[in-house]
């Protein structure tokens, strides 16, 4: 059972931060907001940390998804493929991989959570709209990985 989801913010999060549109910053908001109700919900990317945190401010996501992972911070050892931030993050939460699912901004990251036995789900096949989709697909009870 899923019990965790993590985001990419570089593909996924970062180009609604770079929009204009309060409209789609409140979309990302809500759906991030929908997404950690009942769930364990982390940021996680390898980017450079001042545009993440740029990306983190302009959503103001401070506080509605307080557990980011800058991979850069855990060290080269932690960068793509090595699956090493993913375990971290999955023994910091205190389940198993298998019950986390990685919304996946890029195939660097995407590889290193399925080295990790996490699930991956691409963000490019998903629309920022499609993160409500996905909310609606996890109260259902769907495995979303098999969109």
């Amino acid at each position: 059972m899923l019990q965790a989801i993590a985001l990419g913010v570089h593909g996924v999060l970062a180009p609604t931060a770079r929009t204009p549109d309060d409209e789609v910053a409140e979309a990302a908001r809500s759906a991030c907001a929908r997404l950690r109700s009942g769930l364990e919900l982390a940021l996680l990317d390898d980017g450079d940390e001042s545009a993440l945190e740029f990306a983190v401010q302009r959503l103001d996501l401070h506080d509605l998804v307080p557990r980011r992972v800058w991979i850069g911070r855990l060290g080269s050892q932690a960068r793509p493929p090595r699956p090493l931030a993913f375990r971290w993050l999955a023994n910091r939460w205190g389940i198993r991989p298998v019950q986390c699912l990685y919304v996946a901004g890029c195939d660097p990251l995407a590889d290193a959570a399925r080295r990790a036995g996490w699930h991956v789900l691409p963000f490019h096949r998903l629309g920022m709209q499609d993160l409500h989709a996905l909310a609606d697909r996890l109260d259902a009870g769907a495995r979303p990985w098999e969109i």
